[in-house]
């Protein structure tokens, strides 16, 4: 069974009016994922990439790392907030994206701010710096646990994680749960109890957690 998680479609359209706005290129890009990939529901929108653009801002990260590039979208709201020369880094799983995601850096000037390490994450996770100020999750469900705990160390204090998909198309609710559902809700419920966090998972579209290194 799924519940519903989205907000009235006009009270979308009014926050999406009032919000500030992505740049052209991403929006061309929000545009093409939603239109012309497979997964294209499993893409941040244009109020998600807002939101977390906004988070990097704030943040000012000298590094920031994306577990899950798709289709490049987010990696561009994520780093409109970089310091200046500050970088990130993405991983993708996915080689058939690589002409996609490469096109799209590209369009975004991001070819040398953003290096894209096609690959395992978890064997990758462990080569990297321990400063990470942002990291971003938005990958296979069910290795969520497994990312959160390559990466949480590595998170400078104060920084911040966000996870994307974490109420799982409102699955997380039903009393028997398939394998992704229960790796998702065992997610929830792993860094609710870990002190080295706090976490706040908010009920916008498939769910976002937002959790910041205490």
């Amino acid at each position: 069974m799924e519940h519903r998680l989205d907000i009235d479609p006009l009270l979308r359209i009014y926050c999406e009016k009032w919000s500030s706005t992505e740049n052209a290129v991403l929006r061309e890009i929000e545009r093409h994922t939603h239109l012309h990939t497979v997964k294209r529901h499993d893409a941040s929108d244009m109020i998600q990439g807002r939101l977390i653009s906004f988070i990097s801002k704030i943040l000012a990260p000298k590094l920031i790392l994306e577990i899950g590039t798709f289709t490049a979208y987010a990696t561009g709201c994520l780093a409109e907030g970089l310091a200046p020369r500050g970088r990130m880094i993405s991983i993708e799983n996915d080689l058939r994206r690589r002409s996609m995601i490469e096109n799209n850096l590209n369009r975004l000037d991001l070819v040398d701010t953003v290096e894209v390490i096609f690959g395992d994450a978890l064997q990758i996770i462990p080569e990297l710096a321990d400063d990470l100020d942002l990291v971003f999750i938005d990958a296979a469900k069910y290795e969520y646990k497994a990312y959160y705990e390559a990466v949480v160390d590595k998170v400078r204090q104060g920084g911040i994680i966000i996870a994307d998909n974490t109420l799982w198309k409102g699955r997380v609710l039903n009393s028997i749960m398939d394998r992704m559902t229960q790796s998702m809700h065992e997610f929830n419920q792993w860094i609710n109890a870990d002190d080295r966090v706090e976490v706040v998972l908010l009920p916008y579209r498939d769910g976002i957690s937002l959790i910041r290194k205490v």
